[in-house]
């Protein structure tokens, strides 16, 4: 076990709480240590929790992004073979071709930009975690002082 050293102030406060309700300084600073402990223990687990649930989330969102580009993707090709046989009638048809394939590839770059910004938005960031521990720490100081 590691030893942790005690700012003089703290280990009087002890002191004066453990002399007002006649519990040996030793004794609290064990419960201290075994609270501190369960505390440290109980906000990994909240952590890996928020984590899991983080990439869960995003998890569901790129296989409905997936699907989604997929029947987009069928439906495309059923639309530009359309769209190429009806210009074709106006135009060579390696020009309709071509022009349609342009087209599909500006909007195809908008899409994916877009769907990627959605992405970017998703944060992994555990901030349950992050403000449960900063009012644990509070609480800390409280009960110190």
């Amino acid at each position: 076990m590691s030893e942790v050293e005690f700012s003089e102030e703290v280990i009087l406060a002890a002191e004066a709480r453990a002399a007002e309700q006649s519990v040996p300084l030793r004794d609290l600073i064990v419960k201290v240590a075994r609270d501190g402990a369960l505390l440290v223990e109980q906000e990994l687990e909240l952590f890996k929790k928020e984590i899991e649930l983080r990439v869960a989330q995003i998890e569901q969102r790129v296989i409905a992004f997936a699907v989604g580009l997929t029947v987009a993707f069928v439906g495309g090709l059923a639309l530009t073979a359309a769209l190429i046989l009806l210009l074709a009638k106006v135009m060579d048809a390696w020009v309709a071709a071509g022009l349609v394939g342009i087209l599909y590839v500006i909007g195809g770059a908008w899409a994916a930009a877009r769907a990627r910004q959605k992405l970017a938005e998703q944060s992994l960031a555990p901030t349950d975690t992050i403000r449960s521990v900063r009012a644990d720490v509070e609480s800390v100081k409280e009960a110190v002082t």
